[in-house]
């Protein structure tokens, strides 16, 4: 799993591939860079080509409210790009 992350509050991603799920976990803003967060969105898109991707899609229904988020609805041998 290749993961990319947007914006100068999006630091510290990873991802650690499982059975069945892919463990994202990222580092927490602190509070004089963004003192009224509710929660993250994540969303995800395929490489088709090296030019040409896939639309982004919503990967959590509610809001993540935490620094981690599993991901279930991957496929092994797969690249995915995270935002």
């Amino acid at each position: 799993m290749l993961v990319q992350s947007a914006g100068s509050a999006s630091t510290g991603f990873a991802a650690t591939p499982g059975l069945g799920e892919v463990s994202l976990e990222w580092t927490s803003p602190s509070e004089s860079d963004l003192s009224d967060i509710l929660g993250y969105n994540m969303y995800r898109y395929e490489a088709i080509t090296d030019h040409h991707y896939t639309d982004t899609i919503k990967i959590n229904k509610s809001l993540i409210t935490d620094i981690n988020y599993k991901d279930y609805d991957c496929c092994t041998n797969k690249q995915y790009f995270i935002l």
